[in-house]
């Protein structure tokens, strides 16, 4: 068993290591194809947070701005959560209430959002805790409701705006959903993207996908849907009732765009560089990796996960 076990590791770490992308496309007959520059297109929302900017937001609970525990990142925000501190809805900063209010016009047009943020949780990364979450009003008795929209540290999503979808392993293009804090256990800086468009959705973090789904449900990118989310949180706010404490992390780099970005533009946003890999290949790889892993997680204890 411990053999399987050890053989698996290494399929998996031999399998994202293929993913690394190389700088070229590679034509059939084996020779080179170029390709225009990757670019991105201008956010709706920015905060690198090198200084207090009311405008941009406001930090709720006891949270801070400080100087990062590395020297990558200059100022970033630090949430006031404490690991076991029982802190439920009550530290995370706040954006723009009518951040994707007065954006919705576009994000209906461009018929897709997509928010980017980097994460450091120093090591001490908690399974349930969420990352970033939108919803209608603030918590009312010490619970949220829907509208609501929420990316957890763990890999997930969920949307209840104007028709709701929870990305269940059965909306995964790949049959399995992969939940993991894994990448935040390292002391290190990781880039957490989400996009959605008006028929997928998909996970990145440090600009690879480690979810991606299939949803039915276009009037989430509307007004009625994404429109009507105005208590906008990064860093905490679990939804519903659900006993989480909110993320004891420091965040960074936050950017939000009206638009779903393509794997090709994730990715130069989360490295600074672009990448030219073949896209059948890279998924495939992706998927074979992201299935180890997730057979490895299922073999640890299930005291880990929600039931």
């Amino acid at each position: 068993m411990r053999k399987n076990r050890i053989f698996k590791c290494v399929m998996a770490a031999l399998l994202s290591a293929g993913m690394v992308l190389t700088g070229v496309n590679y034509c059939p007959g084996g020779g080179q194809e170029s390709k225009a520059a990757v670019t991105l297109p201008t956010p709706i929302y920015e905060n690198d947070f090198e200084k207090e900017d009311a405008a941009k937001g406001t930090i709720v609970g006891g949270g801070s701005i400080v100087n990062a525990t590395d020297t990558t990142h200059g100022k970033v925000f630090e949430n006031a959560a404490v690991e076991g501190g029982d802190t439920k809805r009550a530290n995370f900063f706040q954006l723009p209430a009518a951040l994707f209010n007065s954006n919705a016009a576009q994000i209906a047009e461009k018929k897709g959002i997509t928010v980017s943020f980097a994460v450091n949780a120093n090591g001490k990364s908690v399974m349930y805790s969420p990352v970033f979450s939108a919803y209608g009003a603030a918590p009312v008795n010490g619970e949220n409701t829907f509208p609501m929209f929420i990316i957890q540290g763990r890999q997930l999503i969920q949307f209840n705006a104007n028709g709701f979808c929870d990305f269940t392993d059965a909306d995964n293009v790949n049959g399995k959903n992969v939940e993991s804090i894994d990448y935040m256990k390292d002391n290190g800086w990781h880039t957490v993207t989400v996009t959605i468009s008006d028929n997928k959705a998909v996970y990145y973090v440090d600009g690879l996908p480690a979810n991606s789904w299939n949803h039915a449900v276009p009037g989430f990118l509307n007004a009625a849907g994404i429109g009507s989310l105005n208590y906008i949180c990064l860093g905490g706010n679990q939804a519903w009732n659900w006993a989480d404490d909110d993320a004891f992390y420091q965040f960074d780099d936050v950017k939000i765009y009206a638009e779903a970005l393509s794997s090709a533009q994730v990715y130069k946003l989360a490295t600074g560089s672009e990448s030219s890999s073949d896209k059948t290949n890279l998924e495939a790889a992706l998927a074979k990796a992201n299935a180890v892993r997730q057979e490895l997680y299922t073999e640890q204890s299930s005291t880990e996960f929600r039931s």
